[in-house]
């Protein structure tokens, strides 16, 4: 599914105009970040990337190898980060 850039508007909007601030979140199973479940102006359907692909699966199978890809990225500057830096990184959840 693409995004119509109004949408992606409203999102930056309201993450700079800090309407995100207070409203519910969720964890994001793969990435491990909190994720807003309301915006203004944005169908909350949007914020569930996973509900947006026509194939769950396809989706976390692209999720889990994104974060693998983080991972192996972020191993070479492992040592120079602090321990809370380290835990806020991708999970590895997969079944």
């Amino acid at each position: 599914t693409r995004i119509r850039i109004e949408d992606t508007r409203a999102m930056i909007a309201g993450a700079l105009s800090g309407a995100l601030n207070d409203g519910p979140f969720r964890r994001d199973r793969v990435f491990n970040v909190d994720v807003p479940e309301y915006c203004p102006k944005v169908d909350a359907a949007l914020l569930e990337p996973r509900t947006t692909w026509k194939s769950p699966s396809d989706y976390d199978a692209q999720a889990f190898r994104l974060a693998e890809m983080f991972g192996e990225n972020f191993r070479g500057l492992e040592s120079e980060a602090s321990e809370e830096v380290r835990r806020a990184g991708p999970i590895d959840t997969r079944p």
